[in-house]
């Protein structure tokens, strides 16, 4: 019950910060969103491949006292906060390459279709972990060591893929 009032929560929360950006493009003329977002996913190939630094985010964890709360209205608010992507740490330079995205389709209602979708990835992947390691508590030290094994291989696969994104973003608006 938790898990899926989290995943609808952060799937909610994607949508609503994905269609902000979507009705920002729909204020921007065609050929000045053009510009700005090929300028911004440019920006995005170059920083994702050449930035030694972490991504600009909000480095915080979730209130612990949304614990009080109970657990249904934690759940909701967290998975809703975890959803905008913004509310939090970003690990991958990938993110932002989806809010320039939804900016230049100036279509909010797609645009929260594209953030929902963030927000059940992002939700559903550590909510799958969780529950393996519900199920297999003698393992979870193992699967935690296996995580962190793969953190810096993760990143530069993340940061490849990013910056292949960001050029073809670039590619089509500016096309």
């Amino acid at each position: 019950m938790l898990a899926a009032v989290t995943l609808i929560c952060g799937a909610a929360g994607g949508a609503a910060t994905a269609a902000v950006f979507g009705a920002l493009g729909v204020v921007v003329p065609d050929s000045p969103r053009s510009g700005i977002g090929t300028v911004l996913a440019l920006l995005l190939l170059i920083l994702s491949v050449i930035s030694p630094h972490r991504l600009p985010q909000l480095n915080r964890e979730t209130g612990q006292r949304l614990l009080e709360q109970g657990q249904i209205r934690w759940a909701a608010i967290n998975g809703f906060l975890l959803g905008t992507g913004l509310s939090s740490r970003i690990g991958y330079w990938l993110f932002y390459a989806v809010l320039v995205g939804c900016f230049v389709l100036a279509s909010p209602s797609v645009a929260a279709g594209i953030g929902a979708e963030y927000g059940i990835v992002r939700l559903g992947i550590a909510g799958s972990l969780g529950v393996w390691m519900h199920l297999h508590p003698d393992r979870m030290g193992q699967m935690s060591r296996a995580l962190l094994l793969q953190r810096q291989t993760t990143r530069r696969l993340s940061q490849r893929v990013s910056a292949l994104i960001a050029a073809a973003l670039a590619l089509a608006i500016g096309l």
